[in-house]
């Protein structure tokens, strides 16, 4: 704050400020502290001639909420601190020279849509549109989501609060979808990939000839072969694949494959193992590890 200092000697000010009372004045987006008070004697420098005088000064503070940005509402006009980055006291630092464009400090590029001060639209590449208002940010609601978020405002790089699932993201962090068979050549999964949060996929369990889909594993369960998923965070699952007889699966290979499935089912214990293979070879399904040979 930009402030005006004398000493009663030997400077004066232009008006002299008398009694012991700071008075704080005001005119419109102006606010004026004046007042005088005791100046501690070791500020005054040796032999300085008026040390015998009480020392005191005087002062003037002249503060403006125009020179800071504080009480502007509407973010076309607010108030350029540095070359191209204007402060709306509710809104924060933002880089308006391609306004509407604007870079916010926590938000990044966002869209503005603002006709006056009861709110306003913001246009954001992950969020899409959202609202708030000066008394609300950094609340925003989500029109997509049709759900509020909060903006943590101590970070430089997005951040939002996920009420519905208590807890903090970041907004442009990708989070990984993948997906492993058993067996690996019984078949293979599609829709895996890297998300932004909320962004959704549908894994797919493809079986090999000879194979059948059976059941998701890992972080899903389910056994149908289409697996919508709506992105929150890392997530890997597991595809189970179990072998049929069909006419072009010889007898050796057949047996070769039942016995490898049965053997890398790990819900099944030893016993479990060798009994569900018995009753694979006996009967062509099995109920201990409940898939059958002919797909039924």
């Amino acid at each position: 704050l930009p402030a005006l200092v004398c000493w009663s000697n030997p400077y004066s000010l232009e008006q002299s400020l008398t009694g012991s009372e700071v008075m704080s004045l005001s005119g419109g987006p102006y606010e004026l502290e004046v007042g005088w008070e005791d100046w501690t004697s070791s500020y005054l420098a040796p032999g300085n001639p008026y040390e015998s005088s009480t020392p005191i000064h005087a002062f003037i503070l002249l503060r403006t909420d125009l020179a800071t940005g504080e009480s502007v509402v509407l973010l076309d006009e607010g108030r350029e601190v540095i070359p191209g980055w204007k402060r709306a006291g509710w809104f924060g630092f933002y880089f308006a020279d391609l306004f509407p464009w604007v870079y916010h400090q926590n938000l990044g590029w966002l869209f503005v849509a603002q006709k006056d001060g009861e709110g306003v639209w913001f246009h954001q590449e992950r969020l899409g549109w959202a609202w708030s208002n000066p008394g609300d940010f950094p609340y925003l609601y989500m029109i997509n989501r049709d759900e509020w978020t909060y903006v943590n405002m101590d970070m430089n790089s997005p951040t939002l609060y996920d009420f519905a699932r208590e807890e903090w993201f970041a907004l442009n962090r990708k989070y990984r979808i993948s997906a492993t068979s058993n067996p690996s050549y019984g078949g293979y999964v599609s829709g895996v990939g890297e998300f932004y949060r909320w962004e959704q996929t549908t894994l797919v369990a493809n079986a090999s000839d000879g194979y059948l889909f059976r059941e998701w594993t890992g972080g899903q369960s389910g056994n149908e072969r289409s697996l919508p998923i709506e992105v929150f965070g890392d997530l890997e699952v597991g595809a189970e694949f179990v072998p049929v007889l069909t006419p072009e699966v010889s007898p050796e290979e057949a047996l070769s494959n039942v016995v490898e499935v049965v053997q890398a089912m790990e819900k099944l214990t030893v016993v479990e193992k060798t009994q569900a293979l018995v009753e694979l070879l006996l009967f062509g399904k099995s109920e201990t590890a409940n898939f059958s040979l002919t797909g039924e």
